[in-house]
């Protein structure tokens, strides 16, 4: 199913993804030229992204959501290093087990092979094994 339009309510209630969506969704039309297959209307206030200036709306809007997805980064930063520092924050639980994956890779066995017996990724298999694999 094709997107045609996007209709909101408010600019408010757009987010990063959706405005993402929206500058990716181009084509290009029979003289070469980028057209946008989808649009999006905002009913209040009025903003649609048909025509020249829907193209510099867009783009000012994109602009918008990457700088909302900084700003979630850096509070969410800032609370775990708060949290950090108060001793409450310690990150993931473990949920492999270490020293099965280290005993099978003494036995002679390959990252393939440990992860699939654990269920879970060669990356992860690496990264216990303290091997850098890129």
């Amino acid at each position: 199913m094709a997107l045609h339009n996007l209709l909101a309510d408010g600019v408010g209630e757009l987010g990063a993804d959706e405005i993402r969506l929206l500058r990716a969704n181009k084509g290009n039309n029979s003289n070469g030229a980028v057209s946008h297959r989808a649009h999006l209307r905002v009913l209040e206030p009025e903003v649609s992204t048909k025509g020249p200036v829907g193209k510099m709306v867009l783009t000012v809007l994109g602009m918008v959501g990457e700088m909302e997805v900084g700003f979630i980064r850096e509070r969410q930063r800032a609370g775990i290093e708060a949290a950090k520092a108060r001793g409450v924050y310690k990150g993931r639980p473990i949920t492999l087990d270490h020293a099965k994956i280290i005993d099978l890779h003494k036995k002679g066995n390959g990252a393939t092979t440990i992860a699939r017996a654990i269920g879970c990724s060669r990356g992860a298999v690496y990264k216990v094994l303290g091997l850098n694999r890129h």
